[in-house]
């Protein structure tokens, strides 16, 4: 008797512990069938909720959705939207810049967000920076990167101070117009873009045989000769003599200006109020700049 009732009581145990162990398993829920899911894993998105690459593209699949799904992107410093393609659950994005945000979103309105961080040399932002003398064009073959197909997105700061532009072979052109600052945000074909300042340095067009100015803290003037013939000038004479003092006939290829040019340096700190610059033509021409000099300090 003993021992019969031993066993029931073993095995109404055994089915409690079963009864028991199965409700525990019933209580852990798995995740919905179309709970919104993407072939990135958790553990890439943590704990910023983005992702590394080294390429100019970024793919993933859409694994899990309620419905359709749509792919909103923010290209970043770009003026041009990403392109994106998706094509049945995978999709391809063709990254702009450094870093692009993603937003996928179902039918459901269930929505996961990410930040696409690229470490290519080609979407890093960059800036560049061109100082260029009153009165001249400038071309720079050296300014190239993308895909070519270059083209001018937008100017700001002081209009008038600058024109930039790029020739058939994609060749950066800078045009001077007047002495100041102006920025300049270019692209290439795809939409990659570069931020140029252009800085023109202080200049005086020179238009008879004498010219005064008065310049505070100067460094380097430039003053183009439009008074006598093109091509004759040349300085003879000055207050205090510089080896960058002269007068430039430009005959490079990407160095462009309509007349001979005097360039004068005024090293700080200054030893004089005034300075002369006096000029000679091959035709008999002669001519003189006077810069009067005010140090304004800093306070």
């Amino acid at each position: 008797m003993k021992k019969n009732l031993a066993t029931w009581l073993l095995a109404c145990l055994c089915v409690g512990m079963l009864t028991t162990l199965s409700a525990c398993r019933d209580t852990i829920d798995d995740p919905p069938a179309d709970q919104l899911q993407l072939s990135i894993s958790e553990r890439e998105l943590l704990p910023t909720a983005e992702v590394m690459t080294n390429d100019t593209v970024y793919q993933f699949d859409v694994l899990k959705s309620k419905g359709m799904f749509k792919v909103k992107v923010n290209g970043g410093n770009s003026y041009v939207t990403p392109r994106v393609k998706v094509n049945g659950q995978h999709v391809t994005i063709g990254l702009l810049s450094e870093y692009t945000g993603v937003q996928v979103t179902d039918e459901a309105g269930q929505e996961i967000s990410f930040h696409i961080h690229s470490a290519h040399a080609d979407l890093k932002m960059q800036s560049y920076l061109y100082a260029v003398w009153y009165g001249c064009t400038f071309r720079y073959p050296d300014f190239k990167y993308g895909l070519g197909d270059m083209k001018v997105l937008s100017g700001n700061g002081n209009k008038g101070v600058a024109e930039v532009s790029f020739d058939k072979n994609n060749v950066l052109i800078v045009k001077s117009k007047r002495t100041g600052s102006s920025y300049f945000t270019v692209a290439d074909g795809r939409g990659v873009t570069r931020s140029l300042q252009v800085a023109v340095e202080e200049g005086y067009d020179m238009t008879t045989d004498s010219l005064e100015v008065t310049s505070t803290n100067p460094s380097s003037l430039c003053f183009p000769i439009k008074y006598g013939k093109a091509g004759g000038w040349k300085l003879v004479k000055s207050t205090i003599p510089y080896v960058h003092d002269h007068v430039i006939s430009p005959s490079n290829e990407n160095v462009l200006c309509d007349y001979d040019l005097l360039y004068v340096y005024i090293n700080y700190p200054y030893k004089n109020k005034q300075y002369k610059y006096y000029l000679e033509n091959k035709d008999g021409s002669k001519g003189v700049v006077v810069v009067n000099v005010v140090e304004k300090k800093d306070k």
